[in-house]
């Protein structure tokens, strides 16, 4: 009896292994199809010069089907993530330690990201004034050449 239930639970972690497996060859599969539908999209866009319709549902398609794909080979990669972890005593001793520094890390990653959020707003406001200067410059010459025009 207890031979069949060690057999069953062996059987679920090859289950995992074969899904992901042949999620990732159907992976493949569909990016070359996506490939070959991009060509397809582009030669008839090179083709037309743009001016045709072109219906782009078929590449949505193939671009959820794939994205499912990904999903389902995230999930049964973490369920493989979780057998390592439950067997591997190292990482065990690991996650036992981040279990205890919880609330420090949760602390330090509020002030990361505290921090983080305001060197991005000091960038986004150094682009912004950058961008206001050359616009400045470009309109104040477009007024140049405009009044040289009519001079001569």
């Amino acid at each position: 009896m207890h031979r069949v239930r060690t057999q069953k639970r062996g059987d679920t972690w090859e289950c995992s292994l074969v899904s992901i497996i042949i999620c990732s060859w159907i992976s493949v599969g569909i990016n070359v199809w996506r490939y070959h539908d991009c060509s397809r999209i582009g030669k008839l866009f090179e083709e037309t010069n743009g001016y045709v319709y072109i219906n782009l549902q078929l590449s949505t398609y193939i671009n959820d089907c794939l994205i499912f794909l990904y999903g389902f080979c995230c999930f049964f990669g973490t369920i493989k993530l979780i057998r390592l972890c439950r067997f591997n005593q190292c990482i065990y001793l690991f996650i036992l330690t981040v279990k205890q520094a919880g609330k420090e890390l949760i602390s330090f990653g509020m002030m990361f990201s505290i921090v983080f959020c305001f060197i991005s707003l000091f960038i986004l406001f150094i682009i912004s004034i950058k961008t206001l200067v050359l616009f400045e410059c470009f309109s104040n010459n477009r007024n140049v050449i405009s009044n040289d025009s009519i001079a001569i």
